[in-house]
């Protein structure tokens, strides 16, 4: 019995038990229902925000697998829920990235970076290929761990943004800024942009060759950098004082490159401000360093011109159109005894009595207006003394037609008064042989003294004459050189100021710059070597030129006159050499160097000039105290009449033959008169058609210990064209003034001939009856612009025929037409004046 209470009573206790367990159980189902109730109503809450959001949204699981995601990830990613559902977002191994795209490591994939680092990522921009459409969608991905209690990741969170609308502007901002950048590097002219804290942060490829840098070199950098010490401050100067913002500002200023050189440009600023507010500075600029030097060198040959001037001992003055002196020369002020105040800007009727100079006034009046050159013996007083003068007279015009008088002065007073005692003393004579009956035992002893008197009057008579021959010879002699002085001078400078023009022309091409560049040097180096041979003989006239001994290596001078003159002597295809005889320690001579390479220069330069087939060749042998040079070539040869006058001065500007172009007749001049003051001599053989050879000596002197320093001396299109279709000769021996006249001719032409010399030009012509339009010079080699008009009007009286000459005397125009010209122009020729004469024949 106590056994069954015991077990009841257990029983009792386990059914209390149950009971409360059942209790329990059913008060933890109903708290568990009501949580899960409001988790899923959080989570519904939830799932419609997400849904509502415009960001894609996944949420990962520690080990990386999608466990939420809304519909937005789902649309961005192309993968549905179901199939998201385990899968990693931005997963290599299954998703589709841009076939264009730079690969990128597993591990660095937002998730996994997250899972590893335990670091938020931003902004990690991938492409995914659509499966549905194959559109690339460009996704800004951006992700953070979710860190529990015990520092573990309890779930990652991945956003995405769509960002194919701003990747595409990029890409078409991109796409716009790599066109501009290839319409900017190919533009010729240099370009730049700079921010309002003058630092570069935009340069063409023209800028940087300009300024021999690399572009890492200037962006960035500050403009001041490359303007020399104390021009920046110069610039901002100009910039303030003419800038207006959304106007256009020419400044001119220099500036120096990555080498250091200093370099004049003509800048083109703008100043832009953006719809920021931010200020730009645009800048185009223009090298105009060749045309200044081209200024300068004009300026410094004016000077030159005038100090030459001022060494001729003959009077020169130089009258504007109102007869008032511009210019006089020191012999003009020395020979009338008067100051630069008392007579520039004044006529010379202020100064001498009305009635000395009215007949004076009257020629002057006469010169000015008919341009006819004229020489008169005039007779007036200077102070109290009564002088007789030869007066020349020129008329001369300036490129605006201003016309100026150019006189010079020859004082034979002395020479008269010499005549006038020989005329008195013919005329005791005379009266003398009338008396001689009553004087006839005095006439025996009288007439043999008279006898050795009329000797010496003769003799003094023909001494006389012979100077007065001389003179003259001389005086037209200098007259002949100064024109072709003008011719020498005026060639180049056309060359010069031409090109130099037609580098203002906008859009014009780097190759053509160059081209015009070189031209324009071509022309300078000529009209410098002009005027150094002028400087060079004035000096030997004067006296002033001296001698300079000092060691020279005799072989080094000879290769370095080889090297210089080799690519001239290759471009027209003549074999040249040279020959050096004397070992190197023999060939350390005392003598003047610079003269050794003038005198071999000018021989070498005419060997170049006038062979145009075969070979030159020169060296030197000793022979005996002397080093013997030659120079010889296969040339056109020089008459034997003529191989004595062209070692005279300005002999060449007298000489109408095939010698005579291209030069100023001082070469030789030069050579000789340096060779005969190191104490040698010169000579030469020579046959027409054979060729020549110069032979010049100089003492062989290796043993002299003076040594003398050489002092250091330096010289310093927009018309209506309706006249096209033209064929047209160009007649002109000179390159730079032919391809000028090429260019402006372009647009009239259908056809353009190039002739080098007047029977070229008469060839031509007769071979094309049809020609339009002959432009003739009229100073060339072989036939001169005179003959070959006249001989082309013998068969074509039709075709017009404008002269163009480097001359600048008035008669000139007379004598062209006389020749058969239809007008005539003068050089340096203007554009305008040139097309002004075209549409003048063929409108």
């Amino acid at each position: 019995n106590k056994t069954r209470e015991g077990l009841i009573l257990e029983l009792q206790k386990l059914q209390q038990k149950q009971y409360l367990l059942e209790s329990l159980y059913n008060k933890s189902l109903t708290e568990r229902k009501q949580e899960q109730a409001k988790l899923k109503k959080t989570e519904e809450r939830y799932a419609a925000i997400l849904a509502y959001l415009n960001i894609g949204l996944v949420i990962h699981a520690p080990d990386t697998s999608v466990v939420i995601n809304n519909s937005k990830a789902s649309e961005l990613l192309g993968i549905s829920d179901d199939l998201l559902k385990g899968k990693k977002a931005i997963d290599p191994n299954w998703h589709f990235l841009d076939e264009n795209a730079i690969p990128i490591p597993i591990e660095e994939y937002p998730v996994n970076k997250i899972a590893r680092s335990k670091k938020i990522i931003k902004d990690f921009i991938v492409g995914v290929k659509h499966p549905a459409t194959s559109n690339i969608i460009w996704v800004s991905v951006n992700g953070f761990p979710v860190i529990d209690n015990k520092g573990e990741i309890s779930e990652i969170a991945i956003c995405f943004i769509d960002i194919t609308q701003r990747k595409k502007s990029e890409q078409s901002l991109q796409a716009s800024k790599e066109y501009l950048d290839k319409i900017i590097n190919s533009v010729a002219a240099p370009i730049f942009v700079k921010d309002d804290t003058h630092r570069f942060c935009l340069v063409n490829d023209s800028l940087c060759a300009f300024l021999n840098l690399k572009r890492d070199e200037l962006i960035g950098k500050k403009g001041y950098e490359h303007f020399p010490e104390g021009q920046f401050e110069v610039f901002i100067a100009k910039v303030k004082e003419a800038s207006n913002i959304g106007k256009e500002n020419i400044i001119e200023e220099l500036i120096k490159d990555g080498h250091g050189k200093t370099r004049t440009v003509v800048t083109n600023k703008t100043l832009y401000t953006d719809n920021e507010g931010n200020k730009f500075l645009i800048g185009v600029l223009n090298d105009v360093s060749e045309l200044k030097q081209a200024e300068i060198m004009l300026k410094d040959e004016k000077e030159l011109l005038s100090s030459i001037l001022e060494m001729v001992k003959n009077p020169i003055f130089l009258k504007d159109k109102d007869r008032r002196v511009i210019f006089a020369n020191r012999a003009f002020f020395d020979f009338f005894g008067l100051d630069k105040n008392s007579v520039i800007g004044k006529t010379m009727a202020e100064t001498f009595p009305k009635e000395q100079m009215k007949h004076f006034l009257k020629l002057n009046r006469e010169v000015l207006d008919t341009g006819t050159p004229s020489q008169i013996e005039e007779e007036f007083t200077v102070g109290s003394k009564l002088h007789t003068i030869i007066t020349n007279r020129t008329r001369l015009m300036n490129k605006s037609g201003e016309k100026f008088l150019v006189g010079t002065l020859n004082d034979v007073t002395e020479f008269k008064q010499v005549l006038n005692e020989l005329i008195m003393a013919n005329t005791k004579l005379a009266f003398q042989n009338e008396e001689k009956e009553k004087l006839a035992a005095e006439l025996i002893v009288a007439n043999k003294e008279l006898a050795f008197q009329n000797e010496e009057k003769e003799k003094r008579a023909e001494e006389l004459i012979f100077a007065k021959e001389k003179a003259e010879e001389s005086d037209r002699l200098k007259s002949a050189f100064l024109a072709n002085m003008s011719h020498e001078i005026r060639t180049p400078m056309n060359g010069i100021l031409g090109f130099a023009g037609l580098l203002k022309e906008p859009g014009l091409s780097g190759e053509k710059q160059q081209k015009y560049i070189k031209i324009i040097e071509k022309s300078g180096d000529r009209m410098l070597n002009i005027i150094n041979n002028i400087v060079d003989i004035s000096k030997i006239e004067s006296g002033l030129m001296k001698v300079y001994i000092k060691e020279t290596n005799i072989n080094e001078q000879v290769e370095n006159i080889y090297n210089f003159f080799k690519p001239e002597a290759d471009a027209k295809g003549i074999l040249f050499s040279f020959n050096k005889s004397l070992p190197e320690k023999e060939a350390i001579i005392k003598t003047d160097s610079e003269k050794i390479d003038a005198i071999l220069s000018n021989l070498i330069k005419n060997a170049i000039k006038f062979t145009n087939k075969g070979a030159i060749q020169f060296g030197y042998n000793k022979k005996g105290e002397f080093l013997e040079f030659y120079i010889k070539d296969t040339g056109m040869g020089i008459p034997k009449d003529r191989q004595v006058a062209i070692f005279e001065r300005f002999i060449q500007a007298d000489i109408s033959d095939v010698m005579a172009f291209q030069g100023a007749g001082l070469g030789l001049s030069i050579a000789k008169a340096y060779v005969e003051m190191l104490g040698g001599k010169i000579w030469l053989e020579s046959e027409v058609d054979i060729g020549t050879t110069f032979y010049f000596n100089i003492p062989y002197n290796n043993k002299m210990e003076e040594k003398i320093t050489i002092p250091k001396y330096s010289i310093f299109e927009n018309s209506d064209n309706t006249i096209q279709n033209l064929k047209i000769l160009i007649a002109d021996d000179d390159e730079s003034s032919e391809t000028l006249l090429s260019l402006i001719l372009e647009a009239f032409s259908s056809e353009i001939f190039i002739a080098k010399n007047g029977i070229e030009a008469v060839e031509i012509c007769r071979n094309n009856p049809d020609l339009d339009l002959i432009l003739m010079d009229i100073q060339m080699p072989e036939m001169n612009g005179y003959e070959a008009t006249q001989q082309i009007r013998q068969f074509n009286k039709e075709v017009i025929i404008i002269a163009q000459t480097a001359y600048g005397f008035s008669s000139d125009r007379e004598k062209a037409i006389n020749a058969g010209c239809n007008d005539y122009i003068a050089k340096p020729i203007k554009v305008e004046a040139l097309i002004a004469l075209i549409q003048k024949y063929f409108n």
